[in-house]
Protein backbone atom coordinates (compact mmCIF):
# COMPACT_ATOMS: atom_id res chain seq x y z
CA UNK A 1 0.00 0.00 0.00
CA UNK A 2 1.17 3.46 -0.66
CA UNK A 3 1.48 6.10 2.04
CA UNK A 4 -1.62 7.96 0.85
CA UNK A 5 -3.87 4.92 1.34
CA UNK A 6 -2.38 4.17 4.75
CA UNK A 7 -2.94 7.76 5.88
CA UNK A 8 -6.53 7.68 4.59
CA UNK A 9 -7.19 4.42 6.41
CA UNK A 10 -5.80 5.86 9.65
CA UNK A 11 -7.91 8.99 9.26
CA UNK A 12 -11.01 6.87 8.69
CA UNK A 13 -10.24 4.83 11.82
CA UNK A 14 -9.80 8.00 13.87
CA UNK A 15 -13.12 9.39 12.64
CA UNK A 16 -14.95 6.16 13.43
CA UNK A 17 -13.34 5.86 16.85
CA UNK A 18 -14.33 7.90 19.85
CA UNK A 19 -11.95 9.46 22.32
CA UNK A 20 -11.95 6.28 24.37
CA UNK A 21 -11.02 4.13 21.39
CA UNK A 22 -14.36 2.35 21.00
CA UNK A 23 -15.56 2.53 17.44
CA UNK A 24 -18.89 4.00 16.42
CA UNK A 25 -20.63 0.67 15.83
CA UNK A 26 -19.64 -0.63 19.23
CA UNK A 27 -20.95 2.54 20.84
CA UNK A 28 -24.25 2.19 19.00
CA UNK A 29 -24.57 -1.44 20.12
CA UNK A 30 -23.85 -0.45 23.71
CA UNK A 31 -26.39 2.38 23.55
CA UNK A 32 -29.02 0.01 22.17
CA UNK A 33 -28.27 -2.58 24.86
CA UNK A 34 -28.42 0.12 27.53
CA UNK A 35 -31.82 1.26 26.27
CA UNK A 36 -33.10 -2.33 26.27
CA UNK A 37 -31.85 -2.87 29.82
CA UNK A 38 -33.41 0.39 31.00
CA UNK A 39 -36.75 -0.63 29.48
CA UNK A 40 -36.52 -4.05 31.11
CA UNK A 41 -35.61 -2.43 34.41
CA UNK A 42 -38.62 -0.11 34.18
CA UNK A 43 -40.90 -3.07 33.49
CA UNK A 44 -39.46 -4.97 36.44
CA UNK A 45 -39.96 -1.95 38.70
CA UNK A 46 -43.58 -1.72 37.59
CA UNK A 47 -44.13 -5.43 38.26
CA UNK A 48 -42.48 -5.05 41.67
CA UNK A 49 -44.78 -2.15 42.55
CA UNK A 50 -47.84 -4.12 41.45
CA UNK A 51 -46.85 -7.15 43.53
CA UNK A 52 -46.09 -4.95 46.52
CA UNK A 53 -49.51 -3.30 46.20
CA UNK A 54 -51.19 -6.70 45.95
CA UNK A 55 -49.34 -7.89 49.05
CA UNK A 56 -50.31 -4.75 50.95
CA UNK A 57 -53.96 -5.16 49.95
CA UNK A 58 -53.99 -8.85 50.92
CA UNK A 59 -52.39 -8.07 54.26
CA UNK A 60 -54.91 -5.33 54.96
CA UNK A 61 -57.83 -7.59 54.03
CA UNK A 62 -56.42 -10.33 56.28
CA UNK A 63 -56.19 -7.91 59.19
CA UNK A 64 -59.78 -6.78 58.63
CA UNK A 65 -60.96 -10.40 58.56
CA UNK A 66 -58.98 -11.15 61.70
CA UNK A 67 -60.56 -8.18 63.47
CA UNK A 68 -64.05 -9.24 62.35
CA UNK A 69 -63.46 -12.79 63.60
CA UNK A 70 -62.29 -11.47 66.96
CA UNK A 71 -65.38 -9.24 67.22
CA UNK A 72 -67.60 -12.18 66.33
CA UNK A 73 -65.96 -14.36 69.00
CA UNK A 74 -66.36 -11.62 71.61
CA UNK A 75 -70.07 -11.22 70.81
CA UNK A 76 -70.68 -14.94 71.37
CA UNK A 77 -69.19 -14.84 74.86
Amino acid sequence: MNKYKIIKMREKKRRESGQDGINYKSKQKLKKKLQELEEENNLLRLKYEMILNMLTQTTAEGEIQKTEIEKSKNKRK
